[in-house]
């Protein structure tokens, strides 16, 4: 099965869609899932970027290199990758867009030009700003308080983002049990700057790393009030991100309550959805 181009590789509770034209730089993944989740919890595992390596084995660092409004952020990663080749980073700009009412989702657009030269180095070279539009564009002001980038950035190779890549949460009406349900899709067109992807480097994406991921996300979310994730909830309720995840919350609760107000009914489940009063 093929979608908008792509190989489908792998069907059940996570879905994986791959593609790479021939003679082209750029690799492209869609990965989806429906997760049990609160939707404020599933966005802290994707805003507190400093926290994933606490459950992201395969990240050797990540971290919040700034923060320019609740929409806006700008992320460092840092994948480890198998010998001999180097690691890969990204110095990833996201920005959020609310388009429940005209799409039913939230959007995280995703964008970053690393240009294949260590992190360090874009630093160095451009005094404090960094090119995040993909494909040549003008480079980004960073604001004066931008963290500094960690040591694993040094001699990691830096990776493109393009133009499509994003990240979408889209509700759906919650089970029997009130959980809420999110349908997450990550599209992401990359330039990994590698002179030809070897075969099992793309395997261990598709076959072992998103796996891994989702596996630890519906782990976290469904375990998401107990002790070991109290550093999370703290984030989300007394933290400068506070506003964002309010907000997250908020939304999602008036845009469920007027969707699925009518199946909730017909359903005989008068239950409000957790997380949504």
């Amino acid at each position: 099965e093929r979608r908008e181009g792509g190989k489908h590789v792998s069907d059940g509770a996570l879905q994986i869609w791959y593609r790479h034209t021939r003679g082209s730089k750029v690799h492209s993944f869609c990965f989806r899932a429906t997760i049990p989740s609160r939707p404020e919890h599933l966005m802290a595992l994707c805003r507190e970027a400093d926290l994933t390596p606490t459950w992201h084995r395969y990240l050797r660092a990540a971290s919040v290199l700034c923060s320019t409004g609740v929409s806006r952020a700008i992320h460092y990663y840092n994948q480890w990758v198998p010998w001999p080749f180097a690691h890969r980073d990204v110095i990833l700009h996201s920005h959020g867009v609310d388009a429940l009412d005209e799409l039913g989702a939230l959007v995280i657009m995703l964008r970053a030009a690393g240009g294949g030269q260590p992190s360090s180095q874009q630093y160095a070279q451009q005094g404090g700003s960094h090119a995040g539009d993909a494909q040549g564009g003008a480079p980004v002001q960073l604001p004066g308080d931008v963290a500094p980038l960690p040591a694993e950035s040094k001699g990691s190779v830096s990776v493109d983002v393009h133009e499509g890549s994003c990240l979408t949460f889209v509700p759906k009406a919650p089970g029997a049990d009130g959980v809420p349900l999110i349908e997450s899709t990550i599209m992401v067109h990359v330039d990994p700057y590698f002179p030809r992807v070897p075969t099992f480097i793309i395997d261990f994406v598709l076959r072992i790393l998103a796996p891994f991921i989702y596996r630890q996300v519906v782990a976290i979310t469904s375990a998401f009030d107990t002790d070991k994730y109290a550093i999370f909830r703290q984030r989300i309720d007394d933290s400068p991100t506070t506003p964002l995840y309010d907000l997250v919350k908020r939304r999602f609760a008036a845009h469920s309550a007027q969707k699925f107000a009518s199946s909730l009914e017909a359903d005989g489940n008068g239950a409000v959805p957790n997380g949504a009063d």
